[in-house]
């Protein structure tokens, strides 16, 4: 309390931060033996301190980091926040997945919107996000454009189980040092990308009569490097992946325009709201509006020429607008001096470019 919080921070080494934490943590401890246990103050201060804090010889002790786990508690305000390490960056709080339709000569609209704290990896979304479209635009999907990062063995039995539908990804996450190239039941080449150099793998004998492996002489503490099944499919899903048109590839790219838009308001990618649902709610009604700008800019594009198409759409919106003032009307009744009042105004210039309304 000597002086303000963010000068502590900025300005104390690593060493002076985990003692000042200690010091924090023993001060917890003493809380917690005075706070009634049934406030809810309590139950959150008390696992802050099981999750972060162990007890020796009396004292609180910072746990380990490898101890701590992803959904422990990362801020008392929003007791629903988590993090993972994603690639080389670290994500904390909340995590969107964004469905849209990419068809030709329609726009894109957004059919599925998951918000779920960030321990939930990419790959988790994407079976309820495909069963979530299908329910909203009544129609089967037959391809699915996505990053490599949701590829994952379920994902692809999933694709082949429904519908056969395809599922074309970005490229995988991480390296590939290696093909793998069968040329029989039991025969296995093996090249090395970076050097070019090619190896017949041996079958190697395992315990587990399903499981297959091969392998390679090489310079590690066993002398041999080994390869199984799911390599060889890895492998193959790589080359498939690798082979798909880059127009294809492309479609992809129309959802990251859609992320763009999603966290515009955000000030550096922190959104204003805590605890999930909440996220939830600003999720669904930010979507919801990205939609009707989606249609509006498609109408005006292709029907630029045409006020009667215009005043069409704008038709259904007022009429949603009607159906808000009557429920009004309804909620402020009996002669009370307070009612809602709702007004539209629609201009079309048909000689510019854009058209205000």
């Amino acid at each position: 309390m000597k002086e303000d919080s963010s000068k502590t921070v900025y300005r104390s080494d690593s060493e002076s931060l985990q003692s000042n934490l200690a010091i924090i943590g023993n001060f917890i401890m003493e809380m917690l033996a005075v706070f009634p246990e049934t406030s809810p103050e309590h139950n959150i201060l008390q696992r802050l301190f099981d999750e972060q804090y162990v007890v020796k010889d009396g004292k609180a002790v910072l746990r380990d980091k490898k101890e701590v786990k992803a959904d422990s508690l990362q801020n008392p305000n929003d007791p629903d926040a988590t993090y993972r390490a994603k690639n080389d960056q670290k994500v904390q709080g909340y995590t969107t997945n964004i469905t849209e339709t990419v068809e030709e000569g329609k726009p894109s609209i957004i059919t599925s919107v998951q918000v779920e704290t960030a321990v939930f990896a990419d790959c988790h979304f994407l079976q309820e996000a495909v069963e979530n479209s299908e329910r909203v635009t009544d129609s089967a999907i037959e391809e699915l454009y996505a990053d490599g990062a949701y590829q994952s063995p379920d994902n692809r039995e999933f694709a082949k189980n429904h519908n056969a539908m395809q599922l074309k990804t970005g490229k995988m996450q991480g390296g590939c040092r290696w093909e793998l190239i069968p040329h029989d039941e039991d025969g296995l080449t093996v090249r090395e990308i970076a050097t070019g150099n090619t190896y017949e793998a041996v079958k190697a004998v395992t315990k587990q009569g399903n499981r297959k492996r091969w392998r390679i002489p090489w310079n590690n503490k066993t002398g041999w490097r080994y390869f199984e099944d799911k390599d060889i499919k890895a492998c193959q899903l790589r080359k498939q992946i690798e082979s798909i048109p880059l127009e294809e590839q492309h479609k992809r790219n129309n959802v990251e325009a859609a992320m763009f838009q999603y966290s515009f308001h955000t000030r550096n990618g922190k959104t204003r709201y805590r605890d999930l649902l909440k996220h939830r709610i600003h999720a669904y009604s930010r979507c919801m509006w990205m939609n009707l700008k989606k249609m509006v800019i498609f109408q005006i594009s292709t029907f630029q020429r045409s006020i009667f198409v215009l005043f069409g759409l704008f038709g259904p919106i007022r009429e949603v607008f009607g159906y808000f003032m009557a429920i009004s009307r309804k909620i402020f009744t009996s002669g009370a001096d307070c009612y809602v009042s709702l007004r539209m105004t629609t201009l079309v210039m048909l000689d510019s470019k854009y058209a205000p309304f």
